[in-house]
């Protein structure tokens, strides 16, 4: 639909891929909020997404930090794949 619309500018994301088709919300972000301006130096500035660091001493990255080791073993931190969904496009609604 974003192809349609002829937007740009937008990455096209589904929410609520937990729940039945019905429920789904497609929508279009705004590559913009991930951007930021950094200084190449010769090339000036450009815009680039946004770079964000481990934060090592919060809660997220300290519960991972218990489990990594197991996980690594077990091979729980990779991946099948992409999750393919079938479902009947009756289901997707579009807002102007």
């Amino acid at each position: 639909m974003l192809i349609q619309k002829k937007y740009t500018g937008l990455m096209s994301v589904v929410q609520n891929l937990k729940e039945k088709p019905e429920n789904w919300v497609p929508a279009g972000f705004p590559l913009i909020s991930m951007m930021n301006l950094e200084d190449k130096g010769d090339k000036g500035k450009i815009e680039v997404i946004k770079k964000y660091l481990v934060e090592l001493d919060k809660p997220l990255f300290m519960n991972y930090e218990k489990v990594r080791d197991v996980w690594a073993l077990e091979d729980y931190y990779q991946s099948i794949g992409p999750l393919q969904f079938e479902f009947d496009s009756q289901y997707l609604t579009f807002i102007d």
